[in-house]
């Protein structure tokens, strides 16, 4: 894409083992669809919530040159999947589960202010970026967090060391992510995703809502049965 970019290209064709983006994994819910067009919006909060169609610096580069970017296979000649800065109001267009993430819990029994931007940076110095941080208490150290699976070992070491004084635990969770432009605007969409998690009994960790998604933490890991029953009810 940086080439495209570079030499003032409006159209790039990316080619990978799978011919375009999809209404969610077809590994994980048989009848997923492919989506004919995205805006680079909607592209970049997949590919940020763990979809591997396109990398998001990619995206990034392509919004930033306008430069139109067309998905293909290296195995059939199927029509993919154009990325474009058209916007349109939508339903959901895909959904993404990643289950690459740990909520960590740190207490400690004393408590003063600067306790949670200490960690942040404790956390920061060696190279993991919690995604979601909360302390849970007004008047002790009660800190929730999310980082990625891959960042798990270096956490484990910093309990050993710098963090020894805490009593934790860590959990392997879910964050179910859905995606679409004026998802914020659309109650019925919030509704029903909250309606399906209740049904299942799904404890919710957080909730983040943006103009182009919706991103859901649980305190555990999920299984595939809610993104199928979520893609049953939201796109099909």
């Amino acid at each position: 894409m940086a080439v495209a970019a570079a030499i003032k290209a409006d159209h790039c064709y990316i080619f990978s083992d799978v011919d375009g983006v999809y209404s969610t994994d077809p590994k994980r819910v048989t009848d997923a669809t492919k989506i004919e067009e995205l805006s680079y919006t909607e592209m970049l909060d997949l590919s940020n919530e763990g979809a591997k169609v396109l990398h998001n610096r990619c995206v990034e580069i392509a919004e930033k040159y306008d430069v139109l970017i067309e998905t293909g296979s290296t195995f059939n000649n199927n029509i993919g999947t154009k990325i474009n800065n058209k916007i349109e109001e939508s339903t959901v267009k895909s959904l993404v589960k990643n289950d690459n993430l740990f909520l960590i819990n740190l207490k400690y029994e004393n408590y003063n202010a600067d306790m949670l931007n200490k960690l942040q940076l404790t956390l920061l110095n060696n190279d993991i970026i919690p995604l979601t941080i909360i302390n849970n208490s007004t008047n002790s150290f009660n800190a929730s967090f999310t980082i990625k699976a891959s960042d798990l070992g270096k956490f484990q070491e910093l309990l050993e060391k710098d963090l020894a004084n805490f009593s934790s635990s860590f959990t392997n969770i879910s964050r179910i992510s859905l995606v679409g432009y004026g998802i914020m605007n659309n109650k019925n969409i919030i509704q029903k995703t909250l309606e399906i998690l209740n049904l299942n009994s799904i404890d919710i960790f957080s909730l983040k809502l943006e103009e182009c998604r919706l991103s859901i933490m649980t305190k555990e890991k999920v299984s595939d049965k809610i993104l199928e029953q979520l893609h049953h009810e939201l796109i099909n």
